[in-house]
């Protein structure tokens, strides 16, 4: 159908790292062409015509990540990507909560009234710091709803919390009635995502995030530190409901996710600080927290001079710091990073490699506890033994530090990597490691046997 001798504009040359070849890229010029040499009397000029609606479908299979592309090809793609295709999003978003690190084991101990406050576990804890919201129903304008389309109508969407967020945080001993500042009090833990406060503290931190398709990322809320409440995201805890400006907030999600696609093009010959995808990520987050910054301010300056002092990306070696009192941004954005980056490797995974990662992280479970029940018995051989010699403590060669997080998908490249050669000696190691399970069982039963066992055996020695 296509033509090979049809010369490609530079406006769709470009797209051509889509996923389409060239006789894809052809067949969709040639078919817009025929649309529009279809009254000619010239023959030879007819082409085969494509229909509208399929030529306008292919838009709502362009990844996410390209639309923006797309849209500059001619004004029918634009204004069909900012109407249908847009709202055509809108059922496939998820809004991703993330409340913080005020649930970690180590700040409910130090928490204000923490004291008494059992101690959430890490699992636990993966389990909670994140809250979801799938699309419940559009807002549509009830005067103007029957004179237009339907994504004209409506302007707000509203997203409804999952329920089983809330039941999980009343099981680790939550509370949503509890007015005080105690750590499990549902309006401290949440009080970050209504978007009610000042954000002095943690300016740049990740609140809220959007998921759509394989692409994941934070919103920008705040525009400022002194900002108190998001131009277009409008939270309700209390009837566990979202609204959004549905239009502003998929524009500001494609423009972002644009950009680091493509710093990733450009960068693909970098060397990198973290990863290529994460410092792409933390240099287009540090452009759009820059950007929101007002230099006539002080201290909006300020902030802009400390965002320059940050780690620097790309391998260039740092030659300065901004002080200890400014470090707390540098954790932010790391923290910051860490979310956003197991959020992506979740969203861009396929079935096999998700499969693959959740098989990983069993095993590694499994590792960790095979090693915690052969220090046991090694434990327990000692002591009966009564020798306490510190050069005999456990061996920990293939034991993994317990901060490791549980998730596997927060795992980096080279965490990962770790993981995988400590569960392959593991696996190589397993006939030594039952053969020494059972020699410490067995010397753990003799020397575990009372002294008089044999005295009434009726044998004679």
């Amino acid at each position: 159908m296509a033509s090979t001798n049809v010369q490609l504009p530079p406006c769709i040359a470009r797209h051509l790292n889509l996923g389409f070849d060239s006789d894809d890229i052809n067949a969709l010029i040639s078919s817009i062409d025929s649309s529009q040499n279809c009254n000619s009397s010239e023959s030879e000029t007819r082409l085969p015509q494509l229909p509208t609606e399929i030529i306008v479908n292919i838009l709502h299979f362009v990844p996410v990540n390209y639309v923006l592309d797309w849209r500059l090809v001619c004004r029918g793609f634009r204004d069909v990507i900012d109407t249908a295709v847009m709202f055509s999003y809108l059922p496939r978003v998820r809004l991703i909560g993330y409340v913080g690190p005020s649930l970690r084991p180590e700040y409910l101990r130090f928490a204000p009234g923490g004291g008494d406050v059992k101690v959430v576990s890490a699992n636990i804890y993966e389990e909670v710091q994140l809250l979801h919201a799938d699309f419940n129903v559009v807002i549509e304008d009830g005067i103007t709803s029957q004179e237009c389309a339907k994504w004209s109508a409506a302007t707000e969407a509203y997203y409804r919390i999952d329920d089983r967020w809330f039941e999980k945080f009343e099981d680790i001993g939550g509370s949503a009635t509890d007015r005080t500042h105690s750590p499990l009090s549902l309006r401290r833990v949440l009080s970050r995502l209504e978007l009610e406060q000042n954000f002095q503290h943690d300016y740049g931190a990740v609140r809220w995030c959007i998921k759509l398709d394989h692409c994941v990322m934070d919103l920008e809320t705040p525009l400022t530190p002194t900002g108190k409440s998001s131009p277009f995201l409008a939270v309700n805890l209390r009837e566990r409901k979202i609204k959004v400006s549905w239009k502003d907030m998929i524009w500001q999600f494609l423009k972002t996710e644009n950009s680091v696609r493509k710093k990733m093009e450009q960068s693909q010959d970098s060397t990198y600080t973290f990863c290529h995808e994460e410092d792409c990520l933390r240099y287009v987050r540090r452009l759009r927290t820059r950007h929101g910054l007002d230099l006539t301010n002080a201290s909006d300056r300020t902030w802009s001079w400390v965002l320059g002092t940050l780690k620097p990306l790309f391998n260039i070696e740092r030659r300065g710091r901004a002080g200890d009192a400014w470090d707390a941004l540098e954790r932010i954005e790391d923290e910051s990073a860490g979310v956003l980056m197991q959020l992506r490797r979740e969203a861009s995974s396929t079935s096999a490699q998700r499969a693959s990662l959740i098989q990983l992280g069993r095993d590694k479970k499994d590792m960790v506890q095979e090693g915690d029940q052969l220090g046991a018995l090694f434990a327990t051989w000692r002591n009966n033994l009564y020798y306490s010699s510190e050069s005999f403590r456990r061996p920990s060669g293939y034991l993994l530090p317990s901060e490791v997080s549980p998730n596997p998908f927060a795992w980096s490249e080279a965490v990962r990597h770790s993981i995988e050669e400590e569960v392959a000696r593991w696996k190589s190691q397993q006939k030594g490691i039952e053969q020494i399970k059972s020699f410490l069982q067995s010397s753990n039963e003799v020397l575990e046997a009372p002294d008089d066992v044999w005295d009434n055996s009726g044998m004679d020695w």
